[in-house]
C-alpha cells in the first residue's frame, strides 16, 4: 500500500496564488483559535495564514488550541478564501 502525499515543505511566508492546489507543509505559531468556525491563524514573523481544523479538532482534543502561540506543524492543501488577500 503507498503512503500518502506528503507535503512539501514550504515557509509560511512564501505561500501565494501559484500554490492554490498544491499540498504544502507549514510551521509556525498559533495566534488564534475560533471554536465556531474552527478556523487557526498560523503566523510566522509578519504573515498568516486561516488553517481550517474544524475536522481534526473535536470538544475533547481541544486542549492545546488554548495555548497560545503553541508551534504547529500543519499539511494540506491551499486554498483560495472569498476575502483573500496575498502580499
Amino acid at each position: 500500500m503507498p503512503l500518502p502525499e506528503h507535503g512539501v515543505p514550504t515557509v509560511l511566508g512564501k505561500v501565494d496564488e501559484s500554490m492554490v492546489g498544491k499540498k504544502v507543509r507549514l510551521v509556525g505559531r498559533m495566534l488564534w483559535y475560533d471554536p465556531r468556525s474552527g478556523l487557526i491563524a498560523l503566523v510566522d514573523g509578519d504573515r498568516a495564514v486561516l488553517v481550517d481544523v474544524s475536522l481534526c479538532v473535536s470538544s475533547n482534543s481541544s486542549a492545546w488550541v488554548q495555548e497560545y502561540l503553541c508551534q504547529l506543524v500543519v499539511v494540506g492543501y491551499v486554498e483560495l478564501n472569498e476575502v483573500c488577500h496575498f502580499f
